[in-house]
């Protein structure tokens, strides 16, 4: 794990909670279990991570070999010193590099507000999940604070 990528929060997919976003085919891999375990009269043969995800709980993610990212903003002026920031992130993550589909992406967009400081800028942003996966109980908004070159 300490050498997978990770992709989530104020520096990759901002719709997503900081390296928060699960592997593509792992997610898939956890939706068949949840299924399955609600099929079953006892959850006993059921995964750890499917009660989880039964109980209304989150699963960490535990990164992927290989990913996709494309991102673009948009910055106009408000009112000086400060910037709008509208943004659009596109991407997703393997854990399993066999199993990469180039057009199973996730989307974010969402808006912030940059401040130039003496020190350097800062900005604080709101990105949208815009298809949160509800079995995995993913968030549809996520606030991001960032500081230095962005």
């Amino acid at each position: 794990p300490p050498k997978r990528f990770f992709l989530g929060g104020s520096t990759s997919m901002r719709g997503f909670q900081e390296d928060g976003l699960i592997p593509e085919d792992t997610r898939q891999g956890l939706k068949q279990g949840v299924q399955q375990c609600g099929a079953l009269a006892n959850p006993a043969g059921c995964s750890t991570a499917a009660q989880a995800l039964l109980r209304g709980g989150q699963v960490p993610s535990e990164g992927g070999e290989l990913f996709t990212l494309a991102k673009a903003e948009l910055r106009l002026p408000a009112f000086s010193p400060f910037d709008w920031g509208l943004f659009l992130e596109v991407g997703n993550l393997w854990l399993d590099q066999s199993l990469y589909r180039p057009f199973a992406l996730r989307y974010v967009a969402g808006a912030g507000l940059r401040y130039a400081t003496p020190i350097g800028p800062i900005a604080i942003d709101l990105g949208f999940n815009v298809l949160p996966d509800s079995t995995l109980h993913e968030p549809l908004a996520n606030v991001n604070f960032n500081s230095g070159l962005f």
